[in-house]
């Protein structure tokens, strides 16, 4: 996982889909950058979960209740 997919998951859970805050926390991507990685991101989310997949199994995506309450 990368710095930047690191600070974009602590912007989600501070700011939601405040895309201009989540600019202002990462700093290397705009806000319509965030919002387009948040849409990918959640995609996969949901796929994982969808297709039975355990959290353990993808580290990325540790609070993944969180995640869903954002959606």
């Amino acid at each position: 996982m990368t710095e930047e997919h690191d600070l974009f998951l602590e912007a989600l859970r501070i700011n939601g889909k405040d895309w201009n805050k989540m600019e202002e926390h990462i700093q290397t991507r705009d806000a319509a950058h965030c919002r387009s990685h948040a849409q990918k991101f959640f995609t996969k989310l949901i796929k994982f979960l969808d297709s039975g997949g355990h959290k353990e199994e993808m580290p990325a995506i540790d609070d993944a209740k969180i995640y869903l309450e954002i959606l």
